[in-house]
């Protein structure tokens, strides 16, 4: 059986293996005990997602809970919903980036944002108690339906205080827009189109057959890189499956790493304010992004890695936007969550503000080295790896929060056991590839982690 992977970002597995109608139920049970009686449900494209829908809308009417079932929705549109209908929570059906046969339970607080540690340990303790309580209300057992959530966030986003929706419309841009047949495959072009765009879109059939690695990741978008380059375009955009993380490519077919989603977006935001504001990124993000943030009198505080936990520091902290360094935006003033539609509207406005081409604007910025890399370690304990890690470094800065992460003076190394994957990431930045293969290969000898 493959595994289960329970963690503040989702309950996680292949349909039918790991994540069994059992573990459905019971999680469904549990959160709807806790959170219930008014509880939203979104879903992506994903095959196994209207069966699990329906699972989950029996379950929670089997203990009184009133389901209000979004249909096909985004993450931020159902976060979104939360909100704006006054529920008590929402599940999203969604294993976000990972492969098609892959599906998750990914559960949201009243405030629209993800469950925090103590909220997901209360989860937990009410699953293994198995006490799950009928909810009083004076209004149960009933499903409902909602039909605006899409619309809802497109209309949200149009009113953003940074978003100057007619000088975005003068500028008439062409864009290309890959939404890999996910969630986001009609909200996405049509808030394009709202903004005056002229759309070409592929893989905007939300069938739920992913055509390529549903990463949106340089080396999963040929077919994005070489329509955006092919009619000239000003840009091409690329979500994944429940569209809250969105890459960008440049004029001219050059993808942008997708640690400049947040980066671009940072930039239009601080541009129209005073100096002092805040910014939360986590400890994986480009360094590129303090920066930007310093060139606008700003101050970037990091966390670990995870939506929610870099949410709960912009709460904190009173951030004006945070995000994380995988294309994922988080703007309070739409919402505490991350959201391609914000992200996408927020690189329309960088390029209309200025009469140069996205290519230029981003030979202007910051430049490093960014490597991505997982591994497979088997057997060995993660925790006596990241202790090897830490000790072969320990002269430099040592940050231990979330993994290892190593400052250096030609760049850092972030080892960490993965949250949705039974894997380790390794991320490594530095001004030159050559200092990074450096790191790379340094991090990588060191005993335990050797590469088969």
């Amino acid at each position: 059986m493959s595994p289960l992977i329970a963690t503040l970002s989702g309950i996680r597995g292949i349909y039918g293996d790991g994540l069994t109608t059992e573990v459905i139920k019971n999680y469904t049970l549990a959160f709807g005990s806790l959170h219930g009686p008014k509880i939203v449900i979104g879903r992506d494209t994903r095959t196994s997602g209207p069966e699990i829908e329906t699972i989950v809308i029996d379950t929670l009417l089997s203990i009184g809970c009133t389901p209000i079932h979004l249909g096909l929705a985004t993450t931020p549109a159902t976060q979104l919903a939360v909100e704006k209908l006054n529920a008590d929570g929402g599940i999203i059906i969604t294993a976000s980036h990972n492969p098609a046969e892959w599906n998750a339970l990914k559960l949201v607080a009243s405030d629209g944002s993800f469950l925090t540690e103590s909220g997901f340990k209360k989860l937990q303790d009410k699953l293994e108690s198995g006490d799950y309580d009928l909810v009083d209300s004076g209004s149960v057992g009933e499903s409902q339906s909602y039909a605006k959530a899409n619309e809802d966030h497109i209309e949200l986003v149009l009113t953003l205080s940074h978003i100057d929706v007619e000088k975005i419309k003068k500028r008439a841009f062409k864009v290309v827009v890959d939404c890999v047949n996910g969630a986001a495959s009609e909200v996405l072009p049509n808030l394009l189109e709202s903004l005056g765009c002229e759309v070409t879109q592929i893989h905007c059939e939300p069938d739920g057959l992913f055509p390529h690695t549903p990463e949106p990741l340089e080396q999963n978008l040929f077919d994005l890189i070489g329509k955006t380059k092919e009619i000239e375009a000003d840009a091409g955009f690329a979500v994944d499956p429940d569209g809250d993380r969105l890459a960008i490519v440049s004029d001219g077919g050059k993808y942008l790493s997708e640690e400049y989603t947040l980066v671009i977006a940072t930039d239009v935001v601080l541009s129209g304010l005073p100096e002092g504001q805040t910014v939360v990124t986590n400890l994986s993000t480009t360094r590129a992004i303090d920066d930007i943030a310093g060139k606008h009198g700003a101050e970037v505080i990091r966390t670990r890695v995870g939506e929610i936990n870099v949410v709960q520091e912009m709460k904190k902290t009173g951030a004006i936007i945070g995000g994380e360094g995988n294309g994922g935006v988080i703007l309070p003033e739409a919402h505490y969550g991350r959201d391609a539609l914000v992200a996408a509207a927020s690189a329309l406005q960088f390029m209309a503000d200025s009469e140069e081409p996205l290519s230029e604007l981003y030979s202007k910025m910051p430049q490093y080295v960014m490597l991505k890399r997982k591994v497979e370690i088997g057997n060995v304990p993660s925790d006596s790896l990241l202790k090897s890690i830490a000790e072969h470094f320990s002269e430099y800065d040592v940050d231990s929060r979330d993994g290892v992460k190593i400052n250096k003076p030609e760049g850092w190394i972030h080892v960490r056991v993965s949250n949705t994957e039974p894997i380790i990431r390794i991320y490594i930045e530095a001004k030159t590839e050559e200092s990074a293969e450096s790191l790379w290969k340094e991090v990588t000898e060191i005993p335990g982690l050797l590469l088969e």
